[in-house]
């Protein structure tokens, strides 16, 4: 079988002509350690306390702890699902609500499903 140069010009051009320049960007992290309603994650450098951070499993978080080498996250929601090296990402989103979450005990929040409309942004309902 010959490959003609038309055949790959062509092939070329349409790949050109299709190519999507929407970028997303995205600051993720990587969890370091999970327990207790905190996960401890590395990498999010640009991360203000307050801050809505969203994990791979659909559970959201908020940074609550700025140390010099990772943060800490309180876990709104099931921790259990959110594992060592999972990426959370932010939201580039403050919640002006976090105050909400420290009246409410986490077996409380886990049984009261309003609240998320309270605390969460409106990109991660």
């Amino acid at each position: 079988m010959k490959i003609k140069p038309e055949e790959i010009t062509g092939v070329i051009e349409e790949q050109i002509k299709n190519f999507d320049m929407n970028v997303e960007e995205k600051e993720t992290g990587k969890v370091l350690q999970v327990g207790d309603g905190i996960a401890r994650v590395y990498g999010l450098e640009n991360v203000m306390s307050g801050e809505l951070v969203k994990f791979a499993s659909g559970v959201q978080g908020v940074v609550l702890n700025l140390e010099e080498d990772n943060v800490g996250v309180v876990i709104l929601g099931n921790g259990s699902t959110i594992k060592e090296g999972d990426e959370p990402f932010l939201s580039l989103s403050i919640s002006s609500k976090v105050a909400v979450a420290t009246f409410i005990t986490k077996s409380e929040f886990d049984k009261i499903d309003a609240v998320s409309e309270i605390i969460f942004a409106p990109e991660f309902s």
